[in-house]
């Protein structure tokens, strides 16, 4: 932009847009978050898995072919309309979110309501108003209940041993019961009285809270082994956190993340279910389970720090961590969905918009030291 004076008057250049050029993309961003996903994949793959591959297979390729439609009906060159590679982060959150032994439509008709509905409907990167992987997730999780939770399975370490790729594709690509199978990870993990597998239904696949939320309600809670991530399946959970741990100390350092979003969101977990355990010990999980199941810590990391669905101002970042942990805890304590991680995101997604406006802004142009 060129500035001249002629005649005391100011000629100030135009340029076409963008204006301002720096060198960190959105597809740059987004190649961070699929690299810092790496350690995440290659542990559930260890910890739950052969079927946590066929899972993310199944919605990379759903969500590239559905991206790549939205990009011919909207008359745009698809290449270009890939590029930014959202569509492969999409997949790869909600891919390691489902359960590792749901079968290949039904994880195919999450990432299509994930891409179609809660992404591109709105217009596309950018304009979403709800989470998309967490979208699919829930509307999965609401009309296909019952397959959802069959597909669901417990880590152990070296599970990918059991649940090879032959195994998990007879379940997933074909019409095998994955009850034997599930049985089988879970005799592995068992080591002596396990806190997890001894407390899982394996008629009905039903996960540890959904096992605490149905003995609260019928009084015997404190018959039930707690959660405990030094055993073997804890331990499965545990190196799980580890790893998307060790991806978001990538995004922080990279600056992708904001620290103080995330810290805020763990400390109001941890803080809220070492409260309410304490003071309704049997009415209450632990706190290691409140952390380490339920897709915590993938939340706490991948999905709260959105910036497309999240808060932009520190404030309300800091607020939409608070108000979502709240609420991941409230769900999971009165609401009949144990599985309350995605119910909380895009209630919180929901109230973004008021988080924005509820500080005070600065005007444009004020506050500014123009050295007059």
């Amino acid at each position: 932009m060129k500035i001249s004076t002629q005649g005391g008057k100011h000629n100030l250049g135009t340029a076409r847009a963008p204006l301002l050029h720096a060198p960190f993309t959105t597809r740059r961003m987004m190649l961070h978050v699929i690299l810092s996903l790496i350690p995440a994949i290659a542990v559930e793959i260890y910890c739950l898995g052969f079927g946590v591959a066929w899972q993310l297979l199944t919605t990379s390729t759903v969500a590239l072919l559905a991206t790549a439609l939205c990009a011919l009906l909207r008359r745009r060159k698809v290449g270009h309309y890939l590029s930014d590679l959202s569509w492969l982060v999409t997949a790869l959150i909600l891919g390691l979110a489902l359960p590792p032994l749901l079968c290949w439509q039904i994880t195919a008709a999450a990432t299509l309501f994930a891409i179609l509905i809660a992404k591109e409907a709105f217009g596309g990167l950018g304009m979403n108003i709800f989470n998309p992987a967490m979208a699919g997730f829930v509307f999965v999780l609401v009309s296909s209940s019952h397959a959802f939770y069959g597909g669901w399975a417990v880590p152990c370490p070296n599970a990918v041993a059991v649940a090879t790729p032959s195994a998990t594709a007879k379940v997933i690509l074909g019409k095998a019961d994955p009850l034997e199978l599930r049985a089988l990870v879970q005799a592995a993990a068992r080591d002596g009285a396990d806190g997890i597998t001894g407390a899982t239904d394996a008629s009905s696949g039903a996960t540890y809270l959904g096992v605490v939320k149905v003995a609260r309600k019928a009084g015997s809670a404190q018959d039930l082994v707690p959660f405990d991530p030094l055993d073997r399946t804890g331990l499965g959970y545990l190196i799980i956190a580890a790893a998307y741990a060790l991806g978001g100390l990538w995004l922080t350092l990279a600056r992708i993340i904001p620290i103080t979003q995330v810290l805020a969101f763990f400390a109001v977990l941890i803080g809220i279910s070492e409260g309410a355990h304490y003071l309704w010990p049997l009415d209450t999980v632990g706190t290691g389970a409140n952390l380490f199941l339920g897709g915590a810590v993938l939340a706490g990391i991948y999905i709260i720090t959105d910036p497309v669905t999240s808060a932009t101002r520190t404030g309300g970042r800091i607020a939409f961590a608070v108000l979502c942990a709240a609420l991941i805890l409230l769900l999971r304590q009165f609401c009949s969905y144990s599985d309350s991680v995605a119910f909380a995101v895009l209630l919180t997604n929901a109230l973004a918009p008021l988080m924005e406006r509820a500080g005070r802004r600065r005007p444009f142009g004020s506050g500014l030291n123009l050295g007059a």
